[in-house]
């Protein structure tokens, strides 16, 4: 009797490991992991991610980067990317960032467009972009990623009236970034960084 308890106990303990394993990565940049096969994150279709700035400086456009990974697993036809900026509850722009059909099955791909919206000094503008995609015939729309367990709400923008104090050629930035080859967690911003900063400076 005690060892079908203990056999018991044990069961619900390695059960409790999984789902904690799994809850833990919800939210988390990579939706293929799974552990020992039982996964709550384990998706059949690539990351998607849609990224901005947070900040503005003045006469400045906004860049706007898609970011999409794992699709040589799960390859997808992108159909479209609509971006809309708003302010409390008026729309102020809509743009279509992408909108024919692309084929991509590649590990890594990514696209930066940039937008004009209106110019509202010091106000903080909500911009929402969909991606609409289709993956085995079923079509899917999303609001900023897809990844499980997150809010997927629009991106908030500050549209500064004045640039940040700066010496000549000094660009802001984070100095830590992950590549498309980084498998432990992803922020893949080196790419749209070095292109960002080559149509900075020598384009």
């Amino acid at each position: 009797m005690m060892q079908y308890k203990l056999n018991f106990v044990f069961s619900l303990t390695i059960l409790f490991f999984i789902i904690a394993a799994s809850w833990k990565s919800y939210g988390y940049a990579e939706i293929h992991y799974t552990f020992f096969g039982y996964s709550l994150i384990n998706r059949n279709y690539p990351e998607i991610i849609v990224d901005a700035p947070w900040r503005i400086e003045p006469n400045e456009p906004i860049p706007i980067v898609c970011i999409v990974k794992d699709a040589d697993r799960y390859p997808i036809n992108l159909e479209r990317i609509t971006a809309r900026c708003k302010i409390g509850n008026n729309e102020l722009f809509s743009k279509e960032i992408l909108s024919e059909s692309l084929l991509i099955n590649e590990h890594y791909w990514h696209k930066i467009e940039y937008i004009n919206p209106p110019l509202f000094p010091n106000e903080n503008l909500e911009l929402s972009v969909e991606v609409e995609f289709i993956r085995n015939g079923k079509r899917k729309i999303i609001t900023t990623d897809n990844l499980p367990g997150l809010s997927h709400k629009p991106l908030n923008i500050f549209m500064s009236s004045c640039k940040l104090p700066a010496f000549d050629g000094w660009y802001y930035g984070d100095a830590h970034y992950h590549s498309d080859m980084t498998q432990v967690r992803w922020n893949l911003v080196l790419l749209p960084l070095l292109q960002w900063l080559w149509e900075k400076l020598w384009v």
